[in-house]
């Protein structure tokens, strides 16, 4: 558990990424009855969504003033 822990704090990891690995390794942990790590990947999980919904909203107002021909900072 610690080296996959390890791995997801590294930066070359994104978000769609790690979203789509922590589904099966919750639905894992489950059947292994590892409440520890289903608690932890669920944290994990909910944080990414967090952060996704925060970047998501911001990268989409770009593209659609740069579609529109607005400047952007």
């Amino acid at each position: 558990m610690k080296e996959l822990t390890r791995r997801w704090k590294q930066p070359e990891l994104d978000s769609n990424a790690l979203n789509v690995s922590v589904r099966p390794l919750i639905a894992l942990a489950r059947r292994l009855n590892e409440a520890a790590a289903v608690k932890l990947l669920g944290e994990t999980l909910k944080e990414e969504q967090a952060t996704d919904e925060k970047l998501s909203l911001p990268a989409e107002e770009k593209v659609a003033a740069e579609a529109l021909g607005r400047e952007t900072v």
